[in-house]
């Protein structure tokens, strides 16, 4: 009887049992497994090298599953990932294990361009808002909207830049995670950015300037899922 009435007890009483936690994602760069450097010289797996200043891209819409299936969506719609700014604080949620994260790579259509439900005009945003303007720009016009991703740098043929931009180069990344437990009250999610996966197939060192849809564009954008771009970290549960 003692043991029914806990069961009871347990299932009614649910998530009261659980406790509030601070929840960061941390999504680290890295090039054939190594920090990702900026105005160093990287050579890639097809021979090209090149030595990148710029590698930024928008991650929106993240929504981590938690505790058997319950879900809890972040505190921002969007967030900027920079090469030395990418731990996201997703807010404060009642959970105790995490076991999946989604998110989209990208600005999400409501948000992204003037035909958007939620859309605003960029100068509207405070500066400090990821949909504000940035250097390098991650935004097109409104007949074009954000970039999910932009790269550049210098390579053997000079200067290029890789800005992908147009409708539907967004890709959704659903992970199954393991979560750090930093203390009591706070957990991280610590997964990779394979910089080098999310360009394979491309010379980067000689497109020069190709902003748009573009073939390269287009294949850098499914190289998201196809190539594996976001992978749990080596690093998680270590901490």
């Amino acid at each position: 009887m003692i043991r029914l009435i806990f069961l009871c007890v347990f299932i009614l009483g649910g998530s009261s049992i659980w406790s509030q936690k601070d929840v960061f994602l941390n999504i680290s760069p890295v090039f054939n497994t190594d920090p990702l450097e900026m105005n160093v010289t990287l050579i890639h797996n097809n021979g090209d090298s090149y030595a990148l200043d710029h590698f930024d891209y928008y991650v929106s819409d993240v929504t981590i599953t938690h505790d058997g299936g319950q879900e809890s969506i972040a505190l921002e719609s969007v967030y900027l990932i920079e090469p030395e700014n990418h731990t996201l604080y997703l807010g404060n949620f009642d959970l105790e294990s995490i076991e999946q994260i989604e998110f989209t790579v990208g600005v999400p259509a409501r948000l992204n361009t003037q035909d958007g439900s939620e859309a605003m005009d960029i100068s509207s945003y405070p500066e400090t808002h990821p949909l504000s303007f940035q250097i390098p720009s991650m935004y097109w016009g409104w007949s074009f909207g954000y970039m999910p991703m932009i790269i550049g740098g210098s390579g053997s043929s000079g200067f290029f830049e890789l800005h992908s931009v147009g409708q539907g180069l967004q890709k959704k990344v659903d992970l199954p995670v393991i979560q750090t437990e930093v203390n009591g009250n706070q957990i991280n999610l610590e997964l990779n950015c394979h910089v080098d996966r999310w360009v394979n197939g491309i010379q980067l060192s000689s497109v020069s300037m190709m902003h748009g849809a573009f073939p390269d564009n287009v294949l850098a954008m499914n190289n998201v899922n196809t190539e594996n771009v976001f992978t749990v970290s080596p690093s998680a549960s270590m901490l």
